[in-house]
């Protein structure tokens, strides 16, 4: 009972980490599903990329502060002295492995918006299946009773789990694949995708103040110059307009 008590104490901590990668991998795949549907993979790409190694980066240094704040934090819990042995056994197993949480729920959303859902399934029960025969060699056999071995066995059996389902498809996206998405160069630019995604710079100054609105008006003036049919004054946005809509730009 006391093994079995120590992981459910430790598992919601875990888990509190695989909800920022689903976070991630829903909000992400709306982002890139839409640029996708615009036609530009290289920013999709790109930003795919970025939320990747933003996820990562968040992994290991929540890896890092955890291990050396697991003790104070398992006092601060009540944690017995009984109960101790079995959960720090327990999470300096599981704790290296926070990433791979987070990646294989990241992964399964974007598996998904990369039109190949049927992989993401693939992966979701090779990962089950590697699990419960893990926690079968490691918890039934290999343990030979000692309930310290057979919670490491089921740490190591969990975290050879959220490999085959977080790293493989990384593995996947980096390798020349068939899919719409390539893990690559990241893609920064997440202000001026979320502008665009409320329509901000559909229509340049009509909606901007202050500096902004400044720094539209010369982009306007640029584009008079270039095409020779608007004026040089302040209603340059409503000229750049009609003259879009004569010339048949959406």
């Amino acid at each position: 009972e006391t093994p079995f008590a120590a992981l459910n104490l430790i598992m919601p901590f875990i888990m509190v980490f695989s909800a920022v990668g689903f976070m991630f991998g829903t909000g992400g795949s709306a982002l890139v599903g839409k640029v996708l549907g615009e036609g530009d993979a290289k920013r999709a790409n790109g930003l795919f990329s970025f939320f990747a190694y933003a996820l990562i980066g968040i992994g290991v240094v929540a890896s890092i502060v955890l291990t050396f704040a697991l003790e104070p934090l398992l006092n601060l819990l009540g944690v017995t002295k009984t109960m101790m042995p079995y959960c720090i056994a327990y999470s300096n197993i599981l704790i290296p492995a926070i990433t791979l949480f987070m990646l294989q729920f990241y992964c399964q959303s974007f598996l998904a918006t990369a039109k190949k859902p049927g992989l993401g399934l693939l992966f979701t029960i090779l990962a089950g299946v590697t699990n419960v025969i893990g926690d079968a060699v490691l918890v039934g056999v290999l343990s030979n009773g000692d309930p310290i071995k057979a919670v490491q066995g089921a740490a190591i059996s969990t975290a050879a789990g959220l490999f085959v389902g977080g790293v493989i498809p990384m593995i996947y996206f980096f390798c020349k694949n068939k899919s719409l998405l390539r893990l690559g160069k990241p893609e920064v630019d997440v202000h001026l995708q979320m502008r665009k995604r409320i329509g901000m710079d559909d229509k340049p100054g009509c909606r901007l103040g202050g500096k902004d609105a400044d720094e539209v008006r010369i982009g306007a003036h640029q584009v008079d110059e270039r095409r020779d049919a608007v004026r040089d004054d302040d209603g340059a946005c409503v000229h750049v307009l009609a003259h879009e809509r004569a010339i048949g730009r959406p």
